[in-house]
């Protein structure tokens, strides 16, 4: 599930977010911005909280800032 495209995007060549990573969908991510899902953004403690894993923690070279899943990204 995403959710807030617009202001969450998926990054990849993102081992860690920073200049490198490169958006390939959805809006540019800009933590502090209103909307923007962060780590600490109650939506993000609500959902994983439910169960489900956030696309922001992904390992690897990806980054999904808008989504959640409950099998995995």
């Amino acid at each position: 599930m995403d959710i807030n495209r617009s202001r969450s995007g998926l990054y990849e060549n993102c081992v860690s977010f920073g200049p490198g990573c490169r958006l390939i969908q959805g809006g540019p991510w800009k933590p502090g911005a209103r909307g923007t899902l962060t780590g600490e953004s109650v939506i993000v403690k609500e959902m994983k909280a439910a169960g489900f894993k956030w696309g922001g923690e992904i390992e690897g070279l990806q980054k999904d800032f808008m989504h959640f899943s409950l099998e995995g990204y």
